[in-house]
């Protein structure tokens, strides 16, 4: 079964992610962005200096940005359990 989500106008399918995180080191920049990794997909690119197709493999990341380190904490601690609710329900 497949479920999108909406992360702050953006459109995500919960079994397209990989890892989900956030910067909580205060001294390191910027620690308000969550980070979204995704699934490793191929995809094939035409190389014009061959002529050729060739088989890529891509990694999608997405970053969102939020006002602040408590909001952002509060939105990954939602999309965890979105995440986490989808996983249990394909086991």
């Amino acid at each position: 079964m497949r479920k999108l989500i909406n992360l702050k106008n953006n459109v995500v399918e919960l079994n397209s992610i990989k890892a989900i995180s956030l910067n909580g080191y205060i001294n390191l920049e910027p620690t308000n962005r969550i980070k979204i990794e995704f699934k490793l997909r191929k995809e094939y690119i035409y190389n014009p200096n061959i002529e050729l197709w060739e088989l890529e493999t891509l990694t999608d990341v997405l970053y969102i940005d939020f006002p602040d380190y408590d909001t952002a904490k509060v939105h990954l601690d939602e999309m965890f359990g979105e995440w986490q609710a989808y996983l249990d329900e394909e086991n």
